[in-house]
């Protein structure tokens, strides 16, 4: 014999839980593109009804669904410039649950330079106190310095700052009051 004591009826919630995020496919057309892919999950298998994806470069973009969709939540995006961008999807689910996921990704090479110099030799003067030095700058993108600072070693330092405009040799003339004299085994 079963015997229950204390019947009543209690109201149980079971909530909904749901997550966003998503991956990226670079294009093999252009470095500049990539494919993203939206990847929902929601603890009662609702599916999305509105995707919205933040790119970074203030070109976004929200897509519909219908609860019928069976396809991928993808969208091919091109930026306009290498650079880093933090891309977000926000993913609104069938029934209300909203979820928003953020990475940072990079499109193209990422900047690259460094900086050489090399002494001009000047035959011009008999002081030897007195030196050219040319900058040799370089940067993976063929970006211009738009400033070059020199450290000479004897608080004479300067810096200029160049256009991105500027053809010219990155050239500066230097008089040391001191004369240094390097051997070399």
């Amino acid at each position: 014999m079963i015997r229950f004591v204390g019947t009543g009826c209690k109201t149980v919630t079971i909530e909904s839980i749901c997550h966003a995020n998503f991956e990226t496919v670079a294009s093999t057309s252009t470095p500049l593109g990539r494919y993203f892919v939206a990847q929902p999950s929601h603890s009662q298998n609702k599916k999305p009804v509105r995707i919205c994806w933040t790119f970074g470069d203030n070109h976004d973009t929200c897509i519909q669904y219908s609860t019928t969709y069976t396809g991928t939540y993808g969208v091919y995006h091109l930026y306009s410039q290498p650079g880093a961008y933090n891309v977000c999807v926000n993913i609104l689910y069938d029934g209300g649950c909203e979820a928003q996921n953020c990475h940072t990704i990079q499109t193209g090479e990422a900047d690259s330079c460094n900086a050489d110099f090399e002494r001009i030799p000047i035959n011009t003067t008999n002081n030897p106190l007195s030196a050219y030095f040319r900058a040799l700058p370089w940067h993976n993108h063929d970006k211009k310095p738009a400033r070059i600072c020199w450290t000479f070693g004897d608080n004479r330092d300067t810096c200029i700052n160049y256009g991105q405009d500027y053809m010219g040799p990155y050239i500066v003339g230097h008089t040391t009051s001191t004369l240094i004299i390097m051997k070399y085994a």
